[in-house]
């Protein structure tokens, strides 16, 4: 019987510890920027740009 490749579930090929660990600094982030005082007038300039590129 032939061996099984065990394929991982992200698109990117990477681990899923790779992936985990990525995760869980980007949540420390996104957290980390949520706390300036500034942040929703940031997040809301940052989607007009993303909508005049065209990407949202």
């Amino acid at each position: 019987m032939p061996s099984q490749e065990i394929k991982s579930k992200n698109p990117l090929g990477a681990s899923d510890e790779h992936m985990e660990n990525f995760a869980a600094a980007f949540t420390k982030c996104f957290y980390a920027f949520m706390d300036r005082p500034d942040a929703k007038e940031r997040m809301d300039e940052m989607e007009i740009k993303l909508k005049a590129r065209g990407i949202l």
